[in-house]
């Protein structure tokens, strides 16, 4: 009795280990491929950081008027979620209560370099009355209540919007000779061109200048996309010599009819200087950023502008059509908006002085006749549905759970990159400034989904982890 109690305790802090081994590494790797993570927000757990910079929220935990979270009061912030482990998936939820706030989107990075981030719709207060929701034929969205359904198959682009939506492609092409125009440009960073070929061909020629004195290898990462595939690539190589003008051609021919995307993904240190190209209709947006330059004209179908002056330069007054809005202070968002009754034809933008990052709804040409519509203009929170003439909006946005007292539980969900265990999410606000606005976040909830294993998959990952940990003995 004595013996078998001797080795029941030797044995013991080994079975111990051994479940804990397991139960680590079925958490790590769970069998019904979930794990599912809901927390209050105060701070304390490991699987979501609290919201920053520090100037645009509240210190995380307890707040003055009694309840427990964090309170955003400027746009955007950023928090980064820490994943258990490598997966496919992972939905993210918020309870959240929106004050003066019209819209809330939320953003996965895509690509650290450009700070480029996959924005998904997460609260919309325009949609909440008067507003149905449509599945129809392979397209998701709101129809104005009243309207048939089939309104959202529409393709009259002045009374459809898009919100975290698109269309099908269109299929276009135009003919014709079409001498090849080079256009000054001050555009800086990252910037996506919408273009139609002409008889199958496509040209555009992009000169660049960098001004990182240490920079080695790339300059700029360029890609051709179709229908989200992508058709070409190329980079533009730095030369060390800022003053240098460094040029890529971009040359396809026998390419099918259809709207393509021409993205150039570069940092703000990396400015466009000229732009060449043999299309007859091709247009910028919905986001540009401008440089150095002056008296800079633009023509855009949007109705709504988000400006930031960049530096001391971009203080000045911005002619949109006919609204005139003074810019006074550095690094602040301010909406510019066209006058109802000229909402339907193009608009004129001038920007005196350059140094101004643009956000508009719609997309921006340097010509006039080059302006045409690949998709259309997105919902924004200073969109007015009604007085836009608005009959649908092409959106997979789910109407939030109410939960009373002004709090709603709001979701979305990404694909997550392979072997990436931090997250970063930046949660969009716009307009919350302008509006004084706020939206308080007092719960989290993280689910994070892949396919189920079978138990040879997870004896599979038991003898991998215990490899691993071998390996770091």
């Amino acid at each position: 009795m004595a013996k078998a109690f001797l080795w029941t305790a030797r044995l013991l802090p080994w079975f111990v280990c051994l479940a804990m081994f397991l139960w680590l590494v079925s958490f790590r790797f769970p069998i019904s491929g979930v794990s599912r993570f809901f927390f209050p927000f105060d701070g304390k757990s490991r699987w979501l950081d609290a919201f920053l910079p520090a100037d645009r929220v509240t210190p995380i935990g307890a707040q003055p008027d009694g309840w427990i979270g964090q309170r955003i009061t400027g746009d955007p912030v950023y928090a980064t979620a820490h994943a258990p482990a490598l997966f496919d998936r992972v939905l993210v939820g918020f309870d959240i209560r929106p004050i003066n706030v019209s819209l809330i989107e939320l953003g996965l990075l895509r690509d650290a370099a450009a700070q480029s981030f996959e924005l998904h719709p997460l609260f919309s207060a325009a949609l909440a009355q008067g507003w149905h929701r449509v599945a129809l034929s392979g397209r998701t969205g709101y129809v104005k209540d009243g309207l048939s359904d089939s309104t959202l198959l529409s393709e009259d682009f002045s009374s459809l919007l898009t919100w975290g939506g698109d269309v099908s492609s269109l299929t276009l092409m135009d003919h014709g000779l079409f001498e090849e125009k080079e256009y000054p440009t001050a555009w800086q960073g990252t910037y996506d061109v919408y273009v139609i070929p002409i008889d199958g061909r496509l040209s555009f020629t992009i000169s660049v200048q960098d001004a990182n004195l240490t920079r080695q290898g790339s300059v700029a990462l360029i890609r051709v996309l179709h229908n989200q595939q992508v058709v070409a690539t190329d980079v533009i190589q730095s030369s060390g010599n800022p003053d240098q003008i460094l040029k890529k051609t971009i040359l396809l021919q026998s390419l099918p009819a259809g709207v393509y995307r021409l993205s150039i993904s570069a940092d703000d240190r990396v400015s466009t200087v000229t732009m060449k190209t043999n299309a007859r209709h091709w247009v910028i947006g919905p986001a540009l950023n401008i440089g150095k330059g002056s008296n800079i004209k633009l023509w855009t179908n949007s109705v709504h502008l988000t400006m930031r002056a960049a530096r001391n330069e971009g203080r000045q007054t911005i002619r949109f059509g006919s609204t005139q809005t003074n810019i006074t202070d550095l690094d602040q968002a301010v909406e510019s908006d066209r006058s109802p009754n000229e909402t339907d034809r193009v608009g004129e933008i001038t920007i005196p002085n350059g140094n101004l990052d643009l956000i508009g709804d719609g997309f921006f040409t340097l010509d006039p006749q080059a302006l045409f519509y690949p998709k259309p203009r997105r919902l924004t929170d200073a969109t007015n549905l009604s007085q836009e003439g608005i009959r649908a909006v092409l959106t997979p946005y789910e109407q939030p759970e109410s939960l009373g007292g002004g709090w709603y539980h709001v979701h979305t969900s990404f694909a997550l990159p392979f072997s990436q265990d931090q997250l970063r999410f930046m949660l969009s606000l716009p307009g919350i400034e302008i509006r004084t606005g706020s939206a308080d976040i007092r719960s989290v909830e993280l689910v994070y989904t892949r396919p189920k294993l079978s138990w040879t998959e997870f004896w599979c990952a038991v003898r991998k982890e215990l490899g691993l940990a071998y390996h770091r003995l």
